[in-house]
């Protein structure tokens, strides 16, 4: 346990003697490292949650008794991906700009709306 916890240390700056560490403290680099990380995964979690919920409409068989139920969600279903959309548009847009507090404020919402 105490090489693994050496290594890890090591490998992300925490050591006293690294370049970009401060001592024990988060570096600004480090900060803007994690939040650009947390920011990608977030992405791609909910484009997947995305993807998968399109590949399960496109499996569905148009079927007389279940055309009726999807027309009447169609308008929701369409909202809601439009949200998602625009919600990854703005986290892009503001993770471009450098402005990661916002971004990562942002992603809160994306991820209710992904799921929703």
């Amino acid at each position: 346990m105490s090489a693994i916890w050496q290594d890890w240390i090591w490998s992300v700056g925490c050591n006293p003697f690294s370049v970009t560490s401060q001592g024990w403290h988060i570096s600004q680099f480090q900060s803007d490292t994690i939040a650009r990380s947390y920011i990608i995964t977030t992405l791609e979690e909910s484009i997947q949650l995305v993807n998968s919920a399109i590949h399960l409409l496109v499996m569905e068989h148009t079927m007389e008794n279940t055309f009726g139920l999807f027309q009447g969600q169609e308008r929701e279903l369409v909202n809601k991906y439009n949200h998602v959309v625009s919600l990854w548009r703005r986290v892009s847009t503001v993770t471009g700009e450098l402005r990661y507090v916002d971004a990562l404020r942002l992603l809160y919402i994306l991820e209710e709306a992904s799921k929703g």
